[in-house]
């Protein structure tokens, strides 16, 4: 389903350094470890991001997302909007021209694609490890169990952490989260195939009341629907 496909496996695989707004090209550097933290200060960060995540109920902001291959080329470049909310209800939505919709209810997640006439029905699973964006809209209480957090360096007025699984062989081998007041300024995560994605929030809030028709999805007539579970 295109390179875009990558957007869902953030929700869907089945079984973020400083500033990152106005970054240029990935580049080598950027795969090295950014912390060598004692396990004093790893707890501490742990303790910080879990307080941090425990208090995002609800997010609504526009993004940008921008992936790069291994040796910082940039292979797409696309903007939508996400909502969601602590309950596992999601919807992402990306402009053309690569258009597709998320919408997860917190029991099933429905991917899709207009140009296909195809939407793609799943289970929501809600293990971090397997689904990074649970780090947002699911339970944290996994969090040190399947991550190493560290702190990374950020600027005035933020925070950052970075999560290292503890497993091999893990979909993404390191993320990196940037807070700004509160909210997910940026998301950046590396895969197995060393492609960086690096995700961009912008005009993000959490006082929102978000609606709950926003987490439904009804297949318009003549859409093929394909069940994965």
């Amino acid at each position: 389903m295109r390179h875009i496909f990558k957007l869902g496996q953030l929700f869907l695989h089945c079984g973020l350094v400083a500033g990152l707004v106005g970054w240029g090209p990935v580049t080598a550097a950027d795969h090295i470890p950014a912390s060598t933290a004692s396990s004093g200060e790893a707890s501490a960060a742990a303790a910080g991001l879990q307080e941090r995540l425990a208090r995002l109920e609800q997010f609504d902001s526009a993004f940008r997302q921008t992936v790069y291959s291994a040796d910082g080329v940039e292979l797409q470049d696309v903007e939508g909007r996400l909502s969601a909310t602590r309950r596992g209800q999601v919807r992402w939505e990306t402009a053309a021209p690569y258009e597709q919709l998320l919408v997860s209810d917190g029991t099933t997640i429905w991917l899709y694609d207009p140009d296909l006439e195809q939407v793609t029905v799943r289970p929501f699973r809600r293990n971090i490890a397997e689904t990074p964006a649970m780090l947002l809209i699911g339970d944290t209480g996994q969090l040190t169990d399947e991550y190493r957090v560290l702190p990374i360096e950020a600027e005035a007025g933020q925070r950052g952490w970075q999560l290292i699984p503890h497993e091999p062989g893990a979909m993404f081998e390191r993320i990196e989260l940037v807070f700004e007041n509160g909210a997910p300024l940026s998301m950046k995560l590396w895969d197995a195939m060393e492609q960086v994605t690096v995700i961009r929030f912008s005009d993000g809030s959490t006082a929102v009341d978000l609606d709950p028709e926003l987490f439904q999805f009804e297949a318009p007539p003549g859409t093929d629907v394909l069940h994965d579970d």
